[in-house]
């Protein structure tokens, strides 16, 4: 029995160490910037809309590791660069063990071409082209470009001899480097609105927290449970009918998960909670101000030859 079992251990290690995975990673037409060498380099892609290419994966783990492998076939069973304008089916089998994933990849033909660059592409066009071009888009360039001073034709891009230069004049205007600015009206605050506006915040406050944790995490904790018939499928042999076919059983199953209404719930009150909470800081802040302000009042009794006068100050 022991001999038997090693061997069962030995198998399932080497059946184990045996199995290889592969990654697949499909092209894609754009290009991170970065720099090859000292000259500028472009391509294309150019697409043949009469031939259409296809492919099928094996079953993956995932989603993305399906197309990845799809589009890794169909580049080179059909030995283009690329896939344009690719349309995807997925398929997803529940009974599968592991791999539940298929892809099929649709689209068209792709294969890559150089192209000149900027520099080469301006060759084709003459001194004289170019000026006709410029004298159609940019209506400053012939102010500057046919320029009659002893420095010739020169066309300044960019630079201060674009723009003309003020003209200096013989007025003279005095003006105050420091003006000083009107003084702000001073603001009176009155000391109930303030005490108000300070307990509104700290019953908003308290509201944020009582519907973040109380009731936000309660909700996020609740549960459902209770039984449910789980149906499975045999195949087995029948001894009346003499042959294999399906058999159908059913059975009750305990089983207890998150109610995700009330999960669902929770993370509303909690987002609710959070920004109640927020919203009360500036609330008690500016009412402990506004009321410390209202306090420093000033009351003071003046007795003179006209009467008694009360005399407040902020």
């Amino acid at each position: 029995m022991k001999k038997a079992l090693f061997v069962v251990l030995l198998l399932s290690c080497l059946w184990m160490t045996s199995c290889t995975t592969y990654s697949f990673m499909g092209r894609q037409v754009n290009v991170q910037g970065r720099n090859i060498d000292m000259e500028e380099q472009m391509a294309g892609v150019v697409v043949d809309y009469s031939r259409m290419v296809t492919a099928t994966s094996e079953y993956q783990l995932t989603k993305r590791d399906a197309i990845a492998e799809a589009e890794y076939k169909c580049i080179q069973s059909s030995k283009i660069d690329v896939v344009v304008d690719p349309m995807y089916q997925v398929e997803y089998n529940p009974f599968k063990i592991k791999m539940r994933y298929k892809a099929t990849i649709v689209g068209f033909a792709g294969k890559y071409e150089q192209r000149p660059n900027k520099l080469d592409n301006t060759k084709q066009y003459s001194t004289e082209e170019i000026e006709k071009y410029k004298l159609l888009t940019d209506p400053n360039f012939p102010q500057y470009y046919y320029r009659t001073d002893a420095e010739g034709d020169n066309y300044f891009f960019n630079s201060p001899g674009d723009h003309p230069q003020p003209v200096k004049g013989s007025s003279v205007v005095i003006k105050n480097p420091n003006p000083k600015k009107a003084a702000k009206p001073v603001k009176n605050y009155d000391y109930n609105k303030a005490i108000q506006l300070r307990n509104g915040g700290c019953g908003l406050m308290a509201a944020g927290v009582v519907m973040a944790l109380p009731i936000g995490l309660s909700c996020l904790t609740a549960k459902e449970s209770g039984y449910r018939t789980v149906t499975t499928q045999e195949y087995k042999y029948n001894w009346v009918k003499g042959k294999y076919q399906w058999e159908t059983s059913s059975h009750q199953e305990y089983y207890e998960e998150p109610n995700m209404a009330a999960v669902n719930a929770g993370w509303a009150f909690i987002g609710l909670g959070l920004a109640s909470f927020v919203a009360s800081i500036p609330m008690i802040a500016v009412g402990a101000d506004r009321a410390k302000k209202a306090q420093k009042a000033d009351v003071s009794l003046n007795v003179g030859g006209n009467g008694l006068g009360v005399k407040v100050t902020f």
